[in-house]
C-alpha cells in the first residue's frame, strides 16, 4: 500500500477514536450530572408522565367496563355501592368503587377524575420502580426504568378507570418495601408500608393477592439463608388477606358468575402474556441499543474508573422474588382452571414489574454500570415517547370519529324514532352516553343469558346488565320482552364472537331486512315482528325507579357538559366497507 495513503489512514482512524472518546466522556458528564439532580429528573419524570396521560385520559372514550365504575361509583352513597356488588355482577372489590366514589364526590364527574386513580396509581409504580432500580444501580438507571413502561402496552392501564392501575402501583410498592425490609433498611417504615400496600392492592382487585407467592418464595429463600423466621414480614403479609375477609359476601355473590364467565382460562395464555406486553416498540429499541452497546463495548473496554461503580446488584432472595413474579401468569392460569374458572392477562399485570427490573440491571451489568450506557438508554426511551403518544392518540381520535359516524348514520337510516336494538354492549352503553339525546332514547340493550350462553358460551355480560339495571341509566330489557313489546324495530350490530342477536332474529324466523351497512361490518336490519304490540320507542314500556331517574338526570348533566364537545372534536372520515360474502344474504 502507498505509504502515503496508510498514514491518511492511521490519521483518519486516530481522529475517529478521538471524537468517540470525546463523545463518550461527554456523556458519562451529562450522566453525572443527571444523577447529582435526581430529584429534579423526578420531577421531569413525572411532567412527561402528566403530558402523556392527562391529554389521553380527557379525551378517550369511555369503553365497556369503565361505564361500570362510572355508573356504580356515581351512586348516592357507599351503601348503594355495596347493593349493587352484591348482585355479583362486578367482581372488583368495594374499596375500588369506594375509592372513585370520594373522587367524584370530591372533584366531580368528569373523564380525568374518573380515571384519576388508575392514574395516580400507574405514577405510583413508576416512582417505586425508580427507587428500586436506582437502590440496586444508578440513579440514570432508575430514570431509564420509570420512563419505560409507559412505552408498553401496559401504559394502557394508566388511562383505564379499573383498578388494575391500581394494583401496579400497590403491587410495586409492596415489593418495593418487601426488599427495603428484608435488607433491614427502615424497617419501621418498610413493614407497616407492606402490610397496608399489599391491603389495598387486594382491595383494588381480588387477583393482587396472587402477590402473596412471590414475595413468599423470596421470603422462604431469605428464611433459608438466614435460618431464622422474620415473624414481623409474616404479620405484615397478612394485610393482603384482610380485603377478601372484609368482603367474603361479595366476593361469594360474584362465584356465581364463574360457571359461564366471559374469560375462561387456557394452557397456552401465559406464555404470550411477556410477548404481547413488551411487543410494541421495545424489541427494535432493545435490539438497537444492543447494537450500539456492543460498539461501544469494543471500542472502549472497562476501565478500572467505571468497574468501580458496579455494586453487587441482587441478591439470592430478591432474584427469586422476582422470578416469582414472571411465575405469575402461570400461577394465575393453575387458580383460575381449578378454581375461579376466570383468567385474562390483566388479572395479573404486576407481572409486568420484574421484567422491566430484569432488563435494567440486565443492562446495567452487561455494560460495567457505565452512567454513559444507563444515558444512552435513557435518552432513546425518551425519543421514543413521542411515536408511543401518537399512536395512543390516534387511537382515541379514531374512537371518536368512528362513534360520531355510528351516531349520524342511525339518525340518517331512523327518520320515524323506531326502537333500536344494538347488540354490541360496548357500542350501546357508547351510544347512549355520548349520542344526542333524542338518539339516546331510542337505543335499546336486548339481554338474554340463555341465548347468550347457547351462541357466545358465556352470559356474564348479559346476566350482569339485567342485575344492575337499577342502578344503570340505559334501556336494558330481557329479550322477549323487547320481542312482545315492538312490532317494528331496527337491530344494529356485527355478526362475531361478541353478539348472539343477529343469531336469534334468525333463529326465531322474524321478518328482517338489511338497511344498511356501516364500517365495514355493522350491519343496520329493520325487523318486521308480527308478535309485538303496537308501541313506539316513546311510549315502550320501560319501568325505572327512582335510583335510575336519578342517573338519567346525571347522564344526561354530564353529556351536556362533556361529552357533548368531545365528540364534535377530532373527528375522521369513515367509510362503509364491504360485507363479508358469508354476511350477505342471512337477510332480506
Amino acid at each position: 500500500m502507498d505509504p502515503i495513503k496508510n498514514e491518511q489512514l492511521t490519521a483518519a482512524s486516530g481522529h475517529g477514536e478521538s471524537c468517540l472518546a470525546a463523545l463518550y466522556e461527554s456523556a458519562e458528564s451529562i450522566a453525572l450530572w443527571v444523577e447529582r439532580r435526581k430529584y429534579l429528573a423526578l420531577i421531569v419524570g413525572l411532567i412527561v408522565y402528566a403530558c402523556f396521560t392527562v391529554p389521553i385520559a380527557q379525551r378517550k372514550l369511555i369503553w365497556d367496563d369503565e361505564f361500570f365504575t362510572l355508573y356504580i361509583s356515581g351512586t348516592a352513597s357507599f351503601s348503594e355501592i355495596w347493593k349493587a356488588l352484591l348482585t355479583g355482577a362486578d367482581q372488583h372489590p368495594p374499596l375500588f368503587y369506594f375509592l372513585t366514589h370520594t373522587v367524584f364526590s370530591v372533584f366531580g364527574m368528569s373523564h380525568l377524575t374518573l380515571r384519576l386513580p388508575a392514574m395516580l396509581g400507574f405514577w405510583l409504580m413508576m416512582l417505586c420502580l425508580y427507587m428500586i432500580v436506582a437502590r440496586h444501580t444508578s440513579s440514570i438507571y432508575g430514570l431509564t426504568a420509570m420512563m419505560f413502561p409507559l412505552l408498553t402496552k401496559v401504559v394502557y392501564y394508566a388511562t383505564e378507570a379499573r383498578g388494575y392501575g391500581l394494583v401496579l402501583g400497590f403491587g410495586s410498592l409492596a415489593l418495593l418495601c418487601w426488599l427495603c425490609a428484608a435488607d433491614n433498611y427502615r424497617r419501621s417504615f418498610a413493614l407497616p408500608g407492606l402490610w397496608l400496600s399489599l391491603m389495598l392492592a387486594v382491595g383494588s382487585h381480588y387477583y393482587a393477592i396472587l402477590l402473596l407467592l412471590p414475595l413468599g418464595v423470596g421470603e422462604l429463600v431469605r428464611l433459608l439463608t438466614t435460618r431464622r423466621i422474620d415473624w414481623a414480614m409474616v404479620a405484615a403479609f397478612t394485610g393482603a388477606g384482610l380485603p377478601l375477609a372484609l368482603f367474603h359476601t361479595a366476593i361469594r355473590r360474584a362465584q356465581t358468575y364463574s360457571s359461564h364467565f366471559w374469560a375462561q382460562p387456557s394452557w397456552m395464555q401465559p406464555f404470550a402474556f411477556f410477548p404481547d406486553v413488551f411487543r410494541p416498540v421495545v424489541l427494535p429499541l432493545l435490539a438497537a441499543l444492543t447494537i450500539s452497546f456492543i460498539v461501544l463495548q469494543l471500542r472502549f473496554p472497562r476501565r478500572g474508573q467505571h468497574s468501580e461503580q458496579i455494586r453487587p446488584v441482587w441478591q439470592l432472595h430478591e432474584i427469586s422474588a422476582l422470578m416469582g413474579f414472571i411465575l405469575l401468569p402461570f400461577i394465575c392460569t393453575l387458580v383460575a382452571k381449578l378454581v375461579t374458572h376466570a383468567y385474562h392477562p390483566r388479572y395479573v399485570v404486576s407481572a409486568f414489574l420484574s421484567g422491566i427490573i430484569l432488563i435494567l440491571a440486565g443492562f446495567y451489568q452487561a455494560y460495567g454500570g457505565r452512567r454513559s450506557a444507563g444515558l444512552m438508554l435513557c435518552l432513546l426511551v425518551l425519543c421514543s415517547l413521542p411515536y408511543a403518544w401518537l399512536k395512543e392518540r390516534d387511537k382515541v381520535y379514531g374512537s371518536i370519529g368512528n362513534l360520531r359516524a355510528t351516531a349520524q348514520f342511525l339518525e340518517h337510516h331512523n327518520p320515524e324514532s323506531w326502537p333500536i336494538v344494538v347488540a354490541e354492549v360496548t357500542q350501546f352503553h357508547r351510544l347512549s352516553y355520548y349520542a344526542p339525546r333524542k338518539l339516546a332514547r331510542q337505543l335499546i340493550y336486548a339481554a338474554d343469558p340463555e341465548k347468550s350462553v347457547k351462541y357466545l358460551r358465556h352470559n356474564t355480560i348479559d346476566r350482569g346488565l339485567l342485575d344492575l339495571r337499577p342502578w344503570f341509566p340505559e334501556r336494558i330489557e330481557e329479550y322477549r320482552s323487547v320481542l312482545w313489546s315492538y312490532p317494528r324495530f331496527f337491530c344494529y350490530g356485527y355478526i362475531g364472537d361478541w353478539t348472539w342477536l343477529t343469531y336469534a332474529l334468525i333463529d326465531d324466523q322474524l321478518e328482517t331486512k338489511l338497511i344498511g351497512r356501516q364500517q365495514h361490518d355493522r350491519l343496520l336490519i329493520a325487523v318486521n315482528n308480527p308478535r309485538g304490540a303496537i308501541s313506539t320507542s316513546e311510549s315502550a314500556p320501560f319501568h325505572r325507579n327512582s335510583i335510575i331517574e336519578t342517573a338519567f338526570q346525571r347522564a344526561e348533566r354530564d353529556w351536556q357538559d362533556n361529552a357533548l364537545t368531545v365528540c364534535d372534536q377530532w373527528t375522521k372520515d369513515t367509510n362503509c366497507g364491504l360485507l363479508r360474502s358469508q354476511q350477505r344474504g342471512k337477510f332480506k
